[in-house]
């Protein structure tokens, strides 16, 4: 039965990717990490092109707090990938964001996770406010 939840129409922001051989694990399929880190290459790259975000030179910027993801189907080299974005959740300082990879052609998600954003000012080191140019964008990605 399918989730709809997690099928392609269900995401804004795409990104793709293509696996390589040391995604492998020993048991022949992606190892766990490397959902995570095409998870957090596609927040990051939609927060600097599309949000105009300095990671290295904005007061503020995002902390990952939380990140979970849910595995359907095993993903391996030399699978093609495209990952897809979301936001589920948006407040004043934190934004929860759906993802999931899709192998190419395919409409349901071989995996689905979230990862949860705390914006802070690097000065004080403390939450604080989305900022307005990061926000608006943001509001673009909810379902």
């Amino acid at each position: 039965m399918k989730d709809s939840a997690h099928l392609k129409n269900n995401y804004r922001y795409f990104r793709e990717f293509t696996t390589r051989w040391n995604d492998n694990d020993h048991y022949g399929h992606m190892n766990n990490s490397h959902y995570y880190a095409y998870f957090d290459s596609t927040i990051g790259q939609y927060l600097m092109n599309e949000c105009n975000l300095s990671i290295k030179k904005d007061q503020v910027v995002g902390y990952v707090v939380h990140s979970q993801c849910n595995y359907v189907n095993s993903v391996a080299y030399p699978d093609e990938l495209i990952v897809g974005l979301r936001v589920n959740k948006i407040g004043n300082s934190s934004v929860e964001y759906g993802l999931a990879i899709f192998k190419k052609g395919e409409e349901e998600a071989s995996a689905h996770g979230t990862f949860t954003h705390v914006y802070v000012d690097r000065r004080v080191n403390q939450s604080t406010a989305i900022p307005e140019k990061v926000r608006s964008r943001l509001e673009n990605l909810k379902v």
